[in-house]
């Protein structure tokens, strides 16, 4: 039997569980290399990953483009991005025979095959394309906002004229969607990189302007699993990218144009019941679902097995750099208008807040050991303004302190009193999966955080302590809010699993300029 090397290739601009969890998968079925590009190298993540045996992670900044493309710099388009990468490693950088050129929200799957590479060892000589077709993910359940959601249900993609779409949507939606697809039906290709006369593009392989000649792998075989969306915040991304975008969504099939205009009627007029109702139609699929009954063989269950993934290939390799808590002050004192107060719960993402912020030449002010929250206290006590002192740090996070069980203090639940202060300041409520949070704070320094808390407030078991943080976190986060809400304070959200660091700094962005 003939077993090929293989690999992939990405550009990407992803949350980091989504990139930990691309490149785990790719490495256990049997990737030789994962090269990744970083479309927003501020993020950090390419020093990171780089440990990684068999990963190769390119930081797409000024310089590189300016090396690239000396002329042009970098395209404005990210679908030119995509393609300038992929070929530039294949001719430069990978050194297996087969190279797939796919995104990091999709997951290659052998089934019938065997494997990839034995899958690809089957590919007559005379073919240097090889393309797997997508099988497009949907929850089988409630999806929260903050949630990313790697396992679930995948429909396939069916034969043409099965009406698949109106089965799934209904009438009205499956004439937009007749094949029940949200994202792209064709699928991504694999190219032989010792055909150096074809080049990629986002999902073909090409020759002078023409497909060159490829083996299509029937489902049975292997799909590519698209998980359109990993999460509800994602799909919103993908829907505004493409609706909000002139240049992207000018350049799209008239058909693509009707389909994702229906995300704009559902924001701005609140067709098919707003933004959530959309998501629910589409993204959906109830275990009771007429259509799943009728076509059991057009879904695909499967469970990729990602923490484990991560935890045996990823996670070892990732040395635990040294985080700093106070960043150099900047030069002047920041003015209020453009300084950020953290406020969401520790064990929250503020340690990852605050390094994003130092990547981009943002000062900061961690924890401070406790003197951040204990300024606050004492400001409070004293009826003056807080964080006297700090006035050169343009973000305030984790203001809380807490030892010996008997004195602690989370400032971040007297953001009101901050605000009178700092009316004018951006307040950062950042949070993630309440369970994932709960187990986070239980693990805190060995079991000491929770201890030092139930003796704080007089709880006598875990059960009881955990019980009252997460009725804390709820009634925090609707504090929060209702307060946006009112006009008192100008609220900016942070999901630590599902956010995009470069999105996230485009609405601070926007809010800082406002």
């Amino acid at each position: 039997m003939v077993v090929a090397k293989w690999g992939v290739v990405a550009t990407c601009a992803e949350p980091r569980r989504l990139v930990e969890a691309f490149i785990a998968h790719h490495l256990s079925i049997g990737a030789s290399e994962v090269v990744l590009f970083f479309d927003d190298p501020a993020d950090g993540l390419a020093v990171t990953f780089s440990q990684v045996p068999g990963v190769t992670c390119i930081n797409c900044d000024a310089a590189y483009w300016t090396k690239r493309r000396p002329r042009k710099g970098r395209p404005s388009g990210h679908r030119q991005r995509q393609s300038h990468n992929a070929e530039y490693a294949v001719r430069n950088l990978c050194e297996t025979e087969w190279i797939a050129h796919i995104d990091v929200d999709e997951f290659l799957l052998p089934r019938s095959a065997g494997s990839i590479a034995e899958m690809l060892g089957r590919v007559p000589e005379t073919l240097d394309a090889v393309r797997v077709l997508p099988a497009e993910r949907m929850f089988s359940g409630e999806c929260s906002h903050g949630k990313m959601d790697l396992t679930g249900l995948f429909k396939l993609k069916p034969e043409r004229g099965a009406g698949w779409g109106a089965k799934l949507y209904g009438a009205e939606l499956g004439e937009l969607f007749p094949n029940g697809f949200q994202g792209h039906e064709v699928g991504k290709s694999f190219k032989r990189r010792s055909n150096r006369d074809a080049r990629f593009n986002i999902h073909f392989v090409r020759k002078d302007g023409q497909n060159i000649p490829e083996h299509k792998v029937d489902q049975s075989e292997a799909v590519l699993l698209h998980l359109f969306p990993v999460s509800l915040e994602d799909w919103i991304g993908k829907y505004e990218r493409r609706v909000d975008d002139p240049e992207y969504f000018n350049t799209m099939p008239e058909h693509a144009q009707r389909r994702y205009s229906i995300y704009r009627e559902a924001r701005d007029n609140g067709a098919t019941g707003g933004v959530p109702g959309l998501f629910e139609t589409l993204s959906v699929l109830p275990v009771d679902s007429p259509a799943r009954a009728s076509r059991p063989d057009l879904f695909l269950k499967t469970d990729l097995a990602i923490p484990s993934k991560v935890e045996r290939l990823v996670r070892p390799y990732l040395s635990n750099a040294k985080f700093e808590h106070m960043s150099a002050p900047s030069p002047s004192p920041i003015p209020d208008s453009q300084r950020v107060f953290q406020i969401g719960m520790n064990r929250g993402g503020s340690k990852e807040i605050s390094a994003m912020f130092g990547r981009r030449g943002m000062s900061y002010a961690h924890w401070d050991r406790g003197r951040i929250a204990r300024n606050l206290q004492s400001a409070l006590a004293e009826g003056r303004k807080p964080f006297l002192g700090y006035e050169n740090y343009q973000l305030l996070s984790d203001i809380s302190y807490g030892s010996n069980g008997s004195d602690i203090y989370d400032g971040f639940y007297d953001f009101e009193y901050i605000a009178q202060y700092y009316r004018d300041s951006v307040f950062l409520l950042n949070h993630r999966p309440v369970d994932e949070w709960l187990s986070s704070r239980k693990k805190f320094r060995a079991g000491k955080y929770i201890a030092e808390h139930m003796a704080a407030v007089g709880i006598v078991s875990e059960e009881g302590m955990l019980s009252k943080w997460a009725e804390d976190w709820y009634l925090h986060a609707e504090r929060v809010r209702a307060s946006a809400a009112r006009g008192d304070i100008r609220l900016l959200e942070y999901s630590l699993n599902t956010e995009k660091p470069h999105s996230f700094f485009a609405r601070l962005d926007k809010m800082l300029e406002d």
